[in-house]
């Protein structure tokens, strides 16, 4: 490998790790085991050395890798779930996709921004309901088999991806911070809700939900029950089987809310 190759070579690795207005030119001649002069020599500036990297990121966005931050929020995924955020370190966050704790602060300011920031990328949890399926389940001939249907795909997610239910379940833990309470009560993470009661309403005028049933309660009901539910098979995943019950819990569910002569 020559020296231009090395010193190439280098500046792309440290690309992987850092943003590129953060690399520097002496950090390129450490990488590569090169005096500053010499970077200086094949590379030119900083900001030729930088225009090099943004060129060739925008030359293969295809084989690019995934860019350091959202490698890091991956494995935080993985740590802050297994090791609840109390135990988990930024050390074995790096560690775990073999950067250094540096990387990690070049990114992020403390654990609880990387905390923070891996809560806001999963605002739309993967158990919410959308407004089509509220509206689908009202407009089947067999209502109650079609909340069956939507519990059993909220139940088969939870017993098929407990680390997402750990880290779920952290991220409650932790709600009783102001910066995390903050943001599971903000618009954006409660955007899907109110479209969810918005159209809970709109089926009581048309006459085909119980009118003596307040659609936020339905809401709150359901997410705890499902909360309650997802506790349950974290504590005894081999005694309980939540998609065998789906049926039966959508019997009880809709019972309370089905429409009644009286509606």
């Amino acid at each position: 490998m020559t020296i231009r190759e090395r010193i190439l070579d280098a500046a792309r690795h440290l690309a992987k790790d850092y943003p590129i207005d953060k690399i520097t030119m002496s950090a390129v001649a450490q990488k590569a085991g090169v005096s500053q002069p010499t970077v200086r020599r094949y590379l030119g500036s900083k900001d030729q050395l930088q225009a090099f990297l943004l060129k060739e990121q925008q030359q293969s966005p295809q084989s690019a890798p995934l860019d350091t931050r959202s490698r890091i929020l991956q494995a935080a995924k993985h740590v802050f779930a297994q090791e609840g955020y109390e135990r988990a370190t930024l050390d074995a966050i790096a560690t775990a996709i073999g950067l250094t704790k540096g990387a990690v602060y070049w990114h992020f300011q403390s654990k609880s921004d990387l905390f923070l920031a891996l809560l806001e990328e999963q605002l739309q949890s993967p158990l919410s309901i959308t407004p089509e399926a509220a509206e689908q389940v009202f407009n089947h001939p067999n209502p109650q088999a079609e909340v069956a249907k939507v519990l059993a795909g909220q139940l088969h997610h939870i017993t098929t991806n407990p680390n997402w239910c750990r880290l779920y379940m952290e991220f409650m833990v932790q709600s009783r911070e102001p910066e995390v309470q903050n943001v599971l009560t903000s618009p954006a993470c409660r955007e899907r809700e109110t479209a969810i009661i918005q159209m809970l309403r709109q089926l009581q005028a048309e006459g085909k939900l119980a009118t003596d049933v307040d659609p936020f309660a339905i809401g709150v009901f359901w997410a705890a029950l499902i909360d309650g539910l997802m506790l349950a098979q974290m504590v005894e995943p081999e005694r309980i089987d939540l998609v065998a019950w789906s049926d039966q819990l959508a019997m009880l569910l809709w019972q309370g809310i089905q429409p009644t002569s009286n509606s």
